[in-house]
């Protein structure tokens, strides 16, 4: 068997969560009509289109027109223009008369994970023994590091900086870009300062969702001076202190490596993982021409 076609480690314990609901007022973002919104305002050309329960977005490129709707309800196409139309479900397996399975385009992402915070005054306390254990001794080095608000600029200037590869700097810096440019305040910047030079050396982007309750991770960087003292940790938890204290529920660590990803992807999965993690893993997505 092939590094790529092993199980995931952190799927162990969460055999049958495929079986489970969902928790009660628990929704992926693009489900979430606001969000679409923000998206569309943000990009000529782009709309709403669907209904409660199943809201798409609409969009043209050159001579081609396209939708895709995030639900497990089967969308309510109207006739319109022609067009591409993709319908990723969450749970559901069985195909619709009139959808047939699309190719590798529709599935970006295959699998993801997310936790909700049911205690928000101890949330560590449903993180796994180690990642409890890794906050402590944080913690032990606070005083060596200063958190603070930076701005997009900083937050790009300082991922430039890390050792990634020029192809995934330009990605993550244009992704990055493209998400504050859409949700504008919304999206949230925290930053790790060496207390002795004020060096930033580590830093994380959030998205907040306040019409669902949701706060989503969107990227970060931790420059290798910085490791040792696992300032990631203290991103990780500054997200969840102050995610509880703006009443937000779920926060949504995105993709997690699945079998067929890309074998790099599995570290940072794991560490992930740490955060008492529910998975989603995506059916194939469907699609039809109208």
């Amino acid at each position: 068997m092939s590094f790529l076609e092993k199980k995931p480690d952190y799927l162990l314990d969460a055999q049958g969560d495929a079986a489970l609901p969902f928790p009660e007022g628990f929704h992926i973002r693009f489900e979430c009509k606001s969000f679409l919104e923000r998206v569309a305002r943000s990009h000529k050309g782009f709309r709403v289109v669907g209904e409660e329960q199943c809201w798409g977005l609409r969009w043209s490129r050159g001579p081609f027109t396209f939708e895709r709707y995030t639900s497990d309800q089967e969308p309510v196409v109207d006739p319109g223009p022609h067009r591409f139309i993709f319908w990723q479900r969450l749970k559901r397996t069985d195909i619709p008369k009139g959808w047939y399975f699309g190719n590798f385009l529709t599935n970006h992402v295959r699998m993801v994970g997310f936790t909700e915070i049911t205690q928000p005054d101890s949330y560590y306390r449903s993180w796994s023994d180690h990642g409890q254990r890794q906050r402590r001794q944080f913690l032990n080095k606070q005083k060596h590091w200063e958190q603070c608000v930076i701005s997009l600029q900083e937050f790009l200037d300082g991922y430039a900086h890390t050792r990634k590869s020029r192809t995934l700097k330009y990605l993550y810096q244009w992704v990055v870009r493209e998400e504050e440019r859409c949700h504008g305040s919304l999206v949230r910047f925290v930053g790790m300062r060496r207390s002795a030079t004020g060096t930033l050396e580590a830093a994380a982007a959030f998205i907040d969702i306040p019409e669902i309750q949701q706060s989503y991770y969107l990227a970060s960087f931790v420059h290798d001076s910085a490791k040792k003292d696992l300032v990631i940790l203290g991103l990780i938890d500054h997200w969840f202190r102050t995610a509880s204290e703006k009443g937000i529920r779920f926060l949504d660590f995105g993709a997690f490596w699945a079998p067929g990803d890309p074998g790099e992807w599995k570290g940072f999965s794991l560490f992930k993982s740490k955060f008492c993690m529910r998975y989603l893993q995506y059916p194939n997505a469907l699609m039809k021409i109208m």
